[in-house]
Order: structure tokens, then sequence, then C-alpha cells
């Protein structure tokens, strides 16, 4: 004897999941820090541009610090690279010198 849930029942359940959850961290990346490491990762930076700022560099607006990279920006860059269709571009290229 199965139960029937409905897309919307399902949404509240996963909107009522912890932030943590595996499934949550699964389905959106925001979630795959927890809330204190995107914390810590703005301290860190903000530390990184406290000391710059004293520096020589940072006097001269030189060599500024990059902010952390979070996932949603790494999970772009994976995909980019994923979704690289190699073959297309040995056609082109081909074309080219053929």
């Amino acid at each position: 004897m199965g139960v029937d849930y409905s897309h919307a029942h399902a949404a509240i359940l996963l909107s009522q999941l912890p932030a943590d959850s595996r499934l949550l961290r699964a389905e959106d990346v925001d979630f795959e820090w927890s809330q204190e490491t995107y914390f810590l990762a703005q301290i860190e930076y903000d530390l990184r541009i406290l000391i710059w700022q004293k520096s020589k560099d940072g006097q001269r607006g030189r060599n500024k610090p990059q902010p952390p990279t979070l996932p949603r920006e790494e999970r772009s860059k994976r995909r980019r690279t994923e979704n690289f269709d190699k073959s297309l571009v040995d056609r082109v290229l081909g074309g080219l010198n053929g």
C-alpha cells in the first residue's frame, strides 16, 4: 500500500528540511556550505582586505585579494568544462586546417 504525494506536498516537505540536510545540499548549490562556512569565508576575506589595505600594494590599489570562490561559482566553472563539446571544436578547427 503506497502513499502518493503531490509535487506541492513534496515541495512543502523539502522546505521544512534543515539547511544541512543531504537532500537539500544535493538539490541547491547554495546549501553546499553551511551558514557558518559562508560567514567564516567572509571573515577570512575581510581580514585579507584589511591586511592588504595596510600594505604598499593596498595603498597603491594593486594586487587586491580575490574573494573566496563560492560553491555556485565553482559549479558554474565545472559545468562550463563538462559541457564543452570537443567534437565541435575538432570539426571547426579541422575545417580551418583543411
